[in-house]
């Protein structure tokens, strides 16, 4: 299931409101704690500076067992370097400090990292560049190694109008992300350095990514899920006592809880 990602920006206490909120809908603190439909997306104020607000967050979050998509961003050409294996070192110094926060206030506590080595700047403009080729797939594969579920960036385009390179940039950003194996891709529909969107490209983009799974998502036949339900060469017969057992509904990798 896909979580509702919600942003605090400056406030020091949104993040417990939308908590008790979420906990309200679905029982208490230990229904949302065991299967959490929220997620904090927070920024660092820079990679290596952490701010009250979102070291706050995260540990209060930690401390009720929810995730936090913790995020210490850096711009290649200002607070990082412009290579990308010097942008992806300051990254994970600001990942692994946001880890080590979390676990340290509760073992095991789920944590979401940031899929890619931050943003880049071109020099010569001073714009961001938003689909950026460099960085992509380079700190994703160093989250992996970690075991870590990760928040990547996609279906994005530094075009002002939906056009031919909006769908090309759309695409191979998407392509990137799922080849390297992103757990939760956000951002779709992102343009201009994101200072725009359009809901033309946030209704394609997800078409694109799905291109290359979609005979593997069909829906089995009505008669192939009336013959799993009952028992082998009895299509009349009473349900076998295998498939009738309730199955619980795994947790979303993203709200997996860390192990020790």
């Amino acid at each position: 299931a896909k979580p509702i990602v919600y942003v605090t920006l400056n406030d020091m206490t949104a993040h417990l409101d939308v908590t008790d909120m979420a906990e309200a809908v679905v029982g208490g603190r230990e229904a949302l704690t065991e299967r959490p439909l929220v997620a904090c997306y927070k920024n660092t104020l820079f990679p290596l500076v952490h701010n009250a607000e979102a070291v706050r967050t995260l540990l209060d979050l930690a401390g009720r067992g929810l995730p936090c998509i913790y995020s210490p961003v850096s711009t290649a050409g200002t607070v990082a370097p412009m290579t990308v294996l010097g942008a992806t070192v300051v990254v994970n110094a600001g990942v692994l400090a946001g880890l080590v926060m979390a676990q340290l206030k509760r073992e095991g506590a789920p944590y979401i990292a940031i899929g890619w080595a931050g943003e880049v700047l071109d020099m010569r403009t001073m714009v961001d560049i938003f689909a950026w080729p460099d960085h992509r797939a380079v700190y994703s594969s160093l989250l992996h190694w970690y075991d870590l579920p990760m928040w990547t960036l996609g279906g994005v385009t530094d075009s002002k109008l939906p056009d031919q390179q909006a769908a090309a940039e759309a695409a191979l950003t998407l392509l990137a992300d799922a080849v390297s194996g992103g757990h939760m891709i956000h951002d779709i529909g992102f343009m201009e350095s994101a200072y725009t969107g359009s809901l033309a490209s946030t209704r394609s983009s997800p078409s694109m990514k799905c291109r290359r799974c979609r005979p593997r998502c069909r829906p089995r036949s009505t008669a192939s899920s009336r013959e799993r339900r009952r028992g082998p060469g009895r299509p009349d017969g009473p349900r076998s006592s295998l498939n009738s057992r309730p199955r619980r509904v795994p947790r979303p990798v993203w709200a997996t809880s860390l192990r020790p």
